[in-house]
């Protein structure tokens, strides 16, 4: 049975290997093959490799392992899984594919494009020029004051509420909106009804009795629900020495 090496390619600069392959080819035959570039090829693979040679480096080749041709794809899925969690390689996927070619997309050739723009010294300075203008004072001050406009258009605040609303189902229950200040005033007014804070003080024998701003209420929870606030809140204030008309009936300040 025939045998297939699978090799990784390395690094020449920092030794971090960047590549997993596989040949049956000799390994010094399979790095020139690498080496030999054509144009269309636009791969990270082939991008890295003219990187070196630009610098008149080339890849190291080193054998992984030899492995029968019957196993040769699990093999070089294993190796690929396993030197992509220790390096960052430049395989397209994630192996046991054998010889294909990669279809370059528009976004990499974009950003081939951008980057052999951007090498260019006056395109640089142009482009940072225009950036500055754009986020310059006045220019914040202009959409800004465009921002302000919009908002002051009734029709604009209605549809942005509406997409508001779109965006965020679970918000949009259709429930009534409870007047907060309307629930704690009413509870206030309750707890001044002495019958109403006895059958309170009998319903909870074992609460301790909270007094806030002069009102007893039954309860850590009774006050927070009275008040419109968390249990948490009014536990706070307690606590803290700002708020001094916040204690328990039964304790000293």
């Amino acid at each position: 049975m025939k045998k297939v090496k699978i090799y990784a390619l390395i690094d020449s600069r920092n030794k971090h290997i960047k590549y997993i392959g596989k040949t049956i080819q000799s390994l010094n035959n399979r790095l020139s093959s690498h080496c030999s570039l054509s144009d269309n090829d636009l791969t990270h693979r082939a991008n890295w490799i003219r990187e070196l040679k630009a610098l008149n480096l080339k890849p190291i080749i080193e054998l992984i392992e030899e492995v029968d041709e019957n196993i040769w794809e699990v093999r070089e899925i294993y190796w690929i899984g396993y030197y992509s969690k220790l390096y960052k390689l430049t395989n397209t996927d994630k192996g046991g594919k054998g010889a294909h070619k990669v279809k370059i997309d528009i976004r990499v050739r974009k950003s081939i494009t951008s980057k052999e723009m951007w090498n260019n010294p006056e395109y640089r300075e142009k482009m940072k020029h225009k950036l500055k203008n754009t986020q310059s004072e006045e220019n914040r001050k202009i959409q800004s004051e465009k921002m302000k406009n919009k908002w002051r258009d009734d029709e604009y605040v209605k549809n942005m509420k509406e997409v508001s609303k779109k965006a965020n189902p679970k918000n949009n229950n259709n429930k009534p909106e409870i007047k907060y200040e309307k629930i704690s005033k009413l509870r206030k007014e309750q707890w001044c009804d002495e019958v109403y804070r006895s059958n309170r003080i009998i319903a909870q024998p074992n609460s301790k009795v909270v007094i806030c701003d002069g009102v007893e209420y039954i309860s850590i929870g009774e006050a927070a629900r009275a008040l419109s606030v968390y249990k948490s809140t009014i536990i706070k204030r307690i606590k803290s020495q700002h708020f001094p008309n916040y204690f328990y009936k039964n304790s000293s300040r």
